[in-house]
């Protein structure tokens, strides 16, 4: 009697526990569905990738406003696509073409800006021995004064196109650093000046003038 009892126990068991646990298992497959929709798609099949915020025509310079991130579908993602951690490797440098607003971006599509020297200008070269004063972080792109040492007259002001090392080496920072450019300690630079500029510079050079040259705050 008392095994007759356990057993139709356990019958009754049985009979609420398996519906119990089919109703679970639907819910937990209804949930899944939904997560799968949600998020779990993007997730799986879609990247989050760099795209143009801007119309950008050719010879734009890259800044961190141009550029936006979206969640596209693999299927649609161009090969060699740029995602976040990649905007520093274009960041400052020159479009090649003209890229639409929303158009993922590649490295290929940007190049390292040129030197244009405007017209009626040239590069004058301030040699070290020429140099009697000058701060260690100057760099490309930097604005200078530059004095005569020996009475210290203003010649001018300019813009300093290149700063190299004794290698013949472009310095720059260390986290502007890359494989083909090399840091190291300023042996000349060289300095973006009218023809009538250029010739005043070097009529001083030439009369063992040094100068001393004095970089502008941003």
């Amino acid at each position: 009697m008392v095994k007759y009892g356990f057993l139709r126990r356990a019958d009754s068991y049985r009979n609420y526990i398996k519906p119990a646990l089919g109703l679970f298992l639907m819910a937990l497959a209804v949930t899944g569905f939904f997560y799968w929709e949600s998020a779990g798609r993007e997730a799986f099949q879609e990247d989050i990738i760099l795209v143009a915020s801007i119309n950008m025509e050719k010879g734009h310079i890259m800044d961190e406003k141009d550029v936006e991130e979206v969640s596209l579908s693999r299927k649609l993602v161009p090969e060699k696509a740029l995602r976040s951690s990649d905007f520093e490797k274009i960041k400052d440098m020159e479009a090649k073409q003209f890229i639409p607003k929303n158009s993922p971006l590649v490295l290929g599509y940007f190049e390292k800006p040129e030197t244009r020297i405007k017209e009626g200008h040239s590069l004058f070269t301030v040699f070290s021995e020429w140099i009697f004063s000058r701060s260690s972080t100057l760099r490309s792109g930097d604005t200078i004064d530059i004095y005569k040492k020996s009475d210290l007259l203003l010649l001018g002001t300019y813009k300093v196109a290149c700063v190299k090392n004794q290698e013949d080496k472009e310095v720059k920072s260390s986290k502007e650093n890359s494989g083909e450019e090399s840091t190291g300690i300023i042996h000349h630079i060289e300095v973006e000046c009218t023809l009538e500029d250029y010739e005043v510079l070097l009529n001083q050079a030439s009369l063992g003038e040094t100068f001393i040259l004095v970089q502008r705050s941003l």
